[in-house]
This record gives C-alpha cells, structure tokens and sequence, in this order.
C-alpha cells in the first residue's frame, strides 16, 4: 500500500538514530518494522479480497480470499515471534490470535456468533468491544474454512461474509497501530533505542538485550507447548490433529515452520556476533542452523490432519528435539556468552 509522508519520515528518523549501528537499531530495522509493515499490507490485502467475495461471491473470489488468508497467516507467524513492546499492550496479541482455545470456547462464541447473525459483529466499533475470540485470525479462519463455509459465503449478502469482512478489517487496524506504535518518533523503537534512567521500559543497553535474546530464548519453548506438544501428542495415539491451530486451512506445520524461519531471520537481522568473540560465534551459527533443521522437519508429505499418526511422525518427533536444542543453545549458551546466564527457561524447565 501507499505510505503516507509523515510514515516515511517516522522510518526516517529512525534509521538516522545514534543508535545506528546497535544491535536494537538492526533488530528494529531488519526485522520487526518491516515484520509488522509486511503484516499490515496482507491485512489490508485481505480487507479488499473479502470485499470482493461479499460484492460477488462464487469460486473465484471465495479461493482468492482463502490464499489471501494463507499470505496473512504467513506474514503474521513470521512477526509473531516478537513478544515485547505494543504487541503486549491492549490486548493486540490476542486481537490478532486468541491461541490456545482451551476447552473450544473461543470457537462456540464464532459459531454462536454466525448461527445467530449477531449484527453487533460486522461493525469494527461493536467487533472490538466483544471477545477478543471473535475477531481475530482464528476467527477469520472458520469464517473461511469451517463448516458450512462453502455455502454461506457463496450466498448472496452473507452474514458470515460481512462478519469475515469485519474481521480483516479489524486485523488490518490492529497492524496499522503497531506499525505507528514502532515507528512514530516517540514511540517504541525510540524507547529500544535509547535506555536511560528516565526511561521507563528499559534503564540501560543490558535490559534491551535481555529483551531481544528472549525472543529467540523463549521462541522455541512457545512454538513447542502452543504448537506442537497436544496436536503431536506423547504417542501416535494420543495425538490430537485438530488441536493443531490453523488446521482447518490446513496451515498448521506451515506456521510452525515460518515461526522456525522467523527465529533465524531475527538471529541474523540481530547480528549476535557482532557482540561476541570470533570464538563463540558457533553458539549464534548452531542456533540458525537448528532454525534451518526445524523448518525441514514440518515438511511431512501426508496431509495435516494425517500427519501425527503416519509413519512420518518421527519428523515431528524431531522437530521437538530441535525446538529443545534451539532453546537450549539461545536460553543457555548464546545467554551465557552474551552475560545474560540468568533468568531464560528452557523446555524441560531448567
């Protein structure tokens, strides 16, 4: 989409910081401002491909709007990974993705809302003063993708169709926010970029390092226990298939790997090494190439719902074994040589 004048001077001010080359300046630029500016643009994609389904519903719209989701999904686990700064205020994390949906009750309160065409969920105002259940990505999905989908969204002025077109809307609102948050001159790229004792979020440089290696420390723990572990299961037969979020599009190992991907990407956009001897650059080198070994692993030739009981199973039994390792090696190692031993859990709870 166009940017405006005054979002290119935001970027602007940035990228002339102080701080230009910091390891909170390079994460910033090469990662999480075009993470959420590459977010934003699917949302706002999405918007237009929903707005086509609704004005003309039949099967070329209707596929166009789910490989729209598709590309949304994608943006939105490659950026997921960061859990620091706006994304944690205002409940933005789970507007985008209330996950996980214990008990499915986040799904009753989607269905209720399409089996009782609530006209208080296809305007943003009203949406987002609901659940934050029913206005998000998994939302969207069984809007899309969930029964009955096929036949309410190829009707003509559906419900379910103007719902899923709030919905994107409301997504693509919340990427507009955290685009402004991080980039606006006194907003959170500032505040990475400049510890000091005023500063309320972070005192000196060793907080906003403490906080960029968390996102690779705790980043494998949380693809594990909110990806992996229930829809795996301990055993083939106590796997749960449709537990795996976004099954229903059928993107469940295709986030995990862009999560996989992204926890590299941030690596190398962070530069690790460059705060390290030339000695202990293999801890930075191991850790992206078990991001590498992880995305591999999701590539299983079964279908999604398939998978935990083929006789692929052992990739995904892998796939644990290396979010293990890449929580190990970011959580102990890489914290260690960086002078951050202390405070970084890892997937067997040490």
């Amino acid at each position: 989409m166009i940017r405006t004048f005054a979002s290119a001077m935001c970027a602007l001010l940035i990228s002339t910081s102080a701080f230009a080359d910091s390891i909170e300046q390079r994460v910033l630029n090469n990662f999480i401002v075009p993470g959420y500016q590459a977010f934003e643009v699917a949302a706002d994609s999405q918007v237009g491909t929903m707005e086509a389904l609704c004005a003309a519903p039949d099967a070329q719209t209707l596929s166009t709007a789910r490989l729209s989701f598709g590309d949304l999904v994608t943006r939105w686990s490659h950026i997921e990974i960061v859990r620091l700064g706006p994304i944690l205020q205002d409940n933005r994390l789970e507007r985008i993705l209330f996950w996980p949906d214990r008990k499915s009750i986040g799904l009753k309160q989607i269905q209720q809302v399409i089996s009782q065409k609530d006209e208080t969920a296809i305007t943003i105002a009203s949406l987002q003063q609901k659940s934050v259940a029913v206005q998000g990505l998994g939302a969207l999905e069984f809007v899309l993708f969930g029964t009955g989908a096929d036949k309410d969204l190829l009707a003509a002025q559906s419900f379910r169709c103007q719902y899923g077109l709030t919905i994107a809307s409301a997504l693509h609102e919340v990427a507009l926010e955290l685009d402004s948050e991080w980039t606006r001159p006194d907003g959170f790229g500032t505040v990475l970029q400049n510890p000091a004792q005023n500063n309320e979020t972070y005192r000196d440089k060793n907080e906003t390092l403490r906080d960029i290696l968390g996102v690779v420390a705790h980043g494998p723990e949380i693809i594990f226990d909110t990806r992996l572990k229930k829809y795996m299961g301990e055993t083939a037969d106590a796997s749960a298939p449709k537990s795996g979020l976004f099954w229903r599009s059928g993107l469940t190992l295709f986030s995990i790997s862009t999560n996989a991907t992204a926890l590299g990407d941030f690596s190398q956009a962070a530069d690790f090494n460059a705060l390290l001897d030339e000695k202990d650059h293999w801890v930075v080198d191991s850790f992206i190439f078990e991001t590498q070994n992880a995305a591999r692993a999701t590539q299983v030739t079964t279908s999604v719902l398939d998978a935990p009981q083929s006789k692929e199973r052992s990739k995904l039994e892998y796939l644990g074994l290396v979010l293990h390792s890449m929580g190990e090696i970011a959580g102990q190692e890489l914290a260690q040589v960086l002078g951050q031993s202390a405070g970084f859990s890892s997937l067997d709870g040490d």
